[in-house]
């Protein structure tokens, strides 16, 4: 039939045929090809438009080999010899010249313009091929006692529906043709391209006379019942691609409206996970055996309750929340030169009055407001100049990150990392205005 994937290539074997005999310098014999007529308009459209290549070639029609029984006025079959359209003296000619002593094609269920074939060699061997089609009658009885029949198998036989949407047959649909057909091999080809490696063997392996046919496969009738001792060998090729194949079929027979079939894999399912789950309780059993080695937990302080009272906070932290005494930089102007503060280091303020501080003034802080009247509260203080208004980075952000790690009673130790950080940068920042301002 005119499908694509059925006759692109043959222009092609025609061109690459006439050209070896032509540098051999030999003649060029003559081809019998056995095509539709639709093809054979298509070939003879080519030959004149394009380029000749129907020299040496001869085009039988599948119509004109296909048997016809004579009908009365009613429609009704004579019994009696059946007759095919092909002109005798040509057929005989075919025949001879193929060595063939006989050849008869049907209609295939598939497409517009699609044909079964069959054939007998001089010898007496039958063979039979399908093409694409449904499973047909007619081909059985053509076929019957072949000794090689080749049928379609396009998918599994759970996939029936999509095979007789798609005018396929199935794997069991193409072997049960070949056990009516009595046909001593069957070989089965054309697989859709869900298997792109292989096929399911599961309807076709316990099938004694029954091959799968791939690419590049050659045998012939003395060896063709080895090709089943490949199965294994494909299997352990394709295993990655085979498993997959399975999962997806599983899918499909768990949908199917066939109960019985739907129930026995409900239970292969079932044996499956019953495994499965045995080996994940083999292995977790296992790891709780096993020591885990170069982990080191989280070790979390044994009273939660603990206050941070002890925790010594530098002077630094209190200049940089309050701006108020605790500052071991002696401030220098030219109004107060004279006074300079003798204060010490207020370095072990105890945590509490720190975070007290924090609570009462953090919305003055945002604001980049001063609290020193405030600090005053927590310990010594000196009298602050006064200052310009920064420009720099607000203390509000401090606050809350100071607030944030101080309740994050695991995180405490990052306290003094961030307070050296910002307190720093804020005590650079102080020294320049301060500087600008005596000058």
């Amino acid at each position: 039939h005119q499908h694509a994937d059925h006759h692109l290539g043959s222009i092609d074997i025609l061109q690459a045929r006439e050209k070896v005999f032509k540098e051999a310098n030999l003649d060029v014999p003559l081809l019998y090809f056995v095509v539709t007529n639709r093809y054979r308009y298509y070939l003879t459209a080519y030959h004149h438009s394009f380029e000749p290549v129907l020299g040496n070639i001869h085009l039988v029609s599948c119509e004109d080999l296909i048997f016809h029984t004579p009908k009365n006025e009613f429609m009704q079959e004579i019994p009696g010899d059946r007759l095919q359209l092909i002109d005798p003296a040509l057929k005989k000619e075919f025949l001879d010249y193929t060595s063939l002593s006989g050849i008869e094609t049907c209609k295939a269920v598939h497409c517009a313009h699609a044909y079964c074939v069959s054939m007998v060699t001089g010898e007496g061997y039958k063979f039979t091929y399908s093409g694409d089609t449904r499973p047909v009658q007619r081909l059985i009885e053509m076929g019957k006692g072949s000794d090689l029949l080749i049928h379609e198998a396009t998918m599994e036989h759970i996939l029936l529906k999509d095979a007789i949407v798609k005018k396929h047959s199935t794997f069991t649909e193409a072997i049960e043709a070949g056990k009516e057909m009595e046909a001593k091999f069957t070989v089965l080809t054309h697989f859709s391209q869900r298997y792109a490696k292989m096929p399911m063997l599961n309807e076709i392996e316990d099938q004694e006379n029954v091959v799968i046919a791939f690419d590049n496969l050659t045998f012939t009738p003395a060896n063709i019942h080895q090709i089943r001792l490949l199965y294994p060998a494909l299997k352990a090729v394709f295993k990655n691609d085979y498993d997959a194949m399975c999962d997806r079929s599983q899918i499909h027979t768990y949908h199917t409206d066939d109960e019985d079939l739907r129930n026995e894999q409900i239970e292969k399912l079932k044996y499956q996970y019953e495994g499965k789950q045995e080996n994940f309780n083999k292995i977790h059993e296992w790891r709780m055996k096993v020591k885990p080695k170069g982990r080191s937990a989280i070790k979390r302080p044994a009273d939660e309750n603990k206050d941070y009272e002890d925790l010594q906070i530098p002077s630094t932290l209190i200049k940089a929340v309050g701006g108020g005494g605790g500052s071991e930089k002696k401030l220098k102007t030219e109004e107060n030169s004279e006074k300079e503060s003798d204060n010490q280091d207020n370095s072990d303020v105890g945590s509490s009055k720190l975070i007290e501080v924090v609570e009462k003034n953090a919305d003055d802080l945002d604001n980049g407001n001063t609290v020193a009247e405030e600090n005053r509260k927590a310990g010594p203080s000196v009298e602050q100049p006064k200052k310009k208004k920064k420009t720099g980075k607000k203390a509000g952000p401090l606050v809350d990150e100071i607030k944030d790690i101080m309740r994050n009673k695991y995180l405490a130790s990052q306290l003094l990392n961030v307070v050296n950080r910002r307190s720093g940068e804020s005590m650079k920042a102080e020294s320049e205005e301060e500087s600008s301002e005596g000058d």
